[in-house]
């Protein structure tokens, strides 16, 4: 080979070893930066797979979930509570108060004798407010009677004259003495006066305490552990004035008529008002009679 060939292709060669190095370089940057990307695609790669225990557990909590959900349909449901009775039920042998009043009244069955008690107590109490309402209006008669008869003394007492008081002029001893007598005069007169007062006031005191016992007998709290006992007496037992429901407590109190509804009650009054009344007119028939009896004897002449 000649020289110059020689040195040609050494010039060549020394020129081409600077691309063929940046190639090189540039190659290895870039293997460099696609190992280093790959390096974050494995480091991506690698927290991707250190996520997966992760996504594991969220699984595994979802597993859990679920499960705490079967668990939780699985769980029975609390007992509906007992549907209440119906009515007829709920009074059992308290449906004998539909009974009339000569059935209540004239029954042997135990579970009555609460209820014609207070029947007879309501009965009773009519009876007892009516005496109450009597003395009453007896006692303020009576009250402005004495009222009227004081002021009528006291007047008179104020029109006396009142003579001189001894040690002044014109004292008179006997005067005096006769002042003082028809003062002591006028003064038992207000005693008097006050006597029909004092007894009419006693009158009304026991009235009123007799009501009042009535009203506790034929009361509010009476009338229902009438009913609860009339329900026990049978032997159903268990009910108690608080377990009342208020559609037993409104049946009972309509068919015996308490309080201001219309029944038994009423009707047991009505008809001892009725008896009284019959009473009273065969008393006065009688009267009448033996009356015309002695008048037609006293019309008879003597046959001696």
């Amino acid at each position: 080979m000649k020289l110059s060939s020689v040195l040609m292709v050494t010039a060549a060669l020394t020129l081409a070893v600077p691309v063929v190095t940046a190639d090189v370089f540039a190659t290895n940057a870039a293997y460099a930066k696609g190992k280093g990307g790959g390096g974050g695609g494995g480091g991506g790669s690698e927290k991707s797979k250190k996520e997966k225990p992760a996504a594991s557990k969220s699984k595994s909590a979802a597993s859990k979930s679920k499960s705490a959900t079967s668990k939780s349909k699985a769980v029975k449901p609390a007992a509906a509570a007992p549907k209440p009775k119906n009515l007829n039920a709920q009074l059992g042998s308290l449906n004998s108060l539909k009974r009339n009043i000569n059935g209540i009244m004239n029954s042997s069955d135990p579970k009555m004798a609460s209820i014609k008690t207070i029947i007879l107590a309501s009965a009773a109490l009519v009876g007892l407010e009516a005496t109450e309402a009597d003395a009453a209006a007896a006692l303020a008669t009576a009250q402005a009677t004495y009222d009227t008869t004081v002021a009528g003394i006291n007047a008179q007492i104020a029109a006396l004259e009142v003579p001189p008081a001894e040690g002044e002029p014109g004292y008179d001893p006997e005067a005096t003495l006769a002042y003082e007598t028809a003062v002591e005069g006028f003064e038992k007169d207000i005693l008097d006066a006050g006597i029909p007062l004092t007894a009419a006031q006693k009158t009304y005191d026991e009235a009123f305490v007799a009501a009042e016992e009535g009203r506790v007998a034929a009361g509010e709290d009476a009338f229902l552990q009438s009913i609860v006992d009339a329900y026990n007496a049978t032997g159903q037992g268990g009910l108690t004035v608080e377990t009342l429901t208020p559609e037993m407590i409104e049946f009972a109190k309509a068919e015996l008529g308490f309080g201001d509804a219309d029944g038994a009650i009423d009707d047991y009054i009505a008809a001892q008002e009725a008896a009284k009344a019959e009473a009273a007119a065969a008393e006065a028939a009688a009267a009448q009679e033996a009356g015309e009896g002695e008048d037609e004897g006293e019309g008879e002449e003597d046959p001696a």
